[in-house]
């Protein structure tokens, strides 16, 4: 794949995203939220350059292949899918790098 893709977060990653700010500001400190944030929003920003290099998510790929990828942001993943006709990457969901297979399946089954 080449060229810049545009990146566009769905309505759930965006609430995932505001979900782990207010859990680790709530839990840990304002700090570690922020950075934490930053650290998300460098991966996401990442994806507009060969989002194809990152690995299909496991949890998934039984059931759609590598329909969905994941990309690694410290203690989350950024899951996202890619449409190549129109280079668009859709970050549909950013969840802890814990979740387990039947959570992540439901969540994007």
């Amino acid at each position: 794949m080449a060229g810049t893709f545009q990146v566009i977060i769905t309505p759930s990653a965006q609430q995932d995203l505001e979900d782990i700010i207010d859990y680790l500001t709530e839990k840990e400190s304002y700090d570690r939220a922020l950075a934490v944030h930053d650290e998300i929003v460098e991966v996401i920003e990442s994806l507009e350059n060969m989002p194809d290099r990152h690995a299909p998510a496991r949890d998934t790929y039984e059931f759609v292949g590598n329909y969905y990828r994941r990309a690694p942001a410290g203690k989350y993943k950024v899951i996202f899918h890619i449409e190549e006709p129109v280079n668009e990457v859709f970050v549909v969901r950013i969840m802890h790098i814990k979740r387990g297979p039947d959570f992540i399946r439901k969540a994007l089954l």
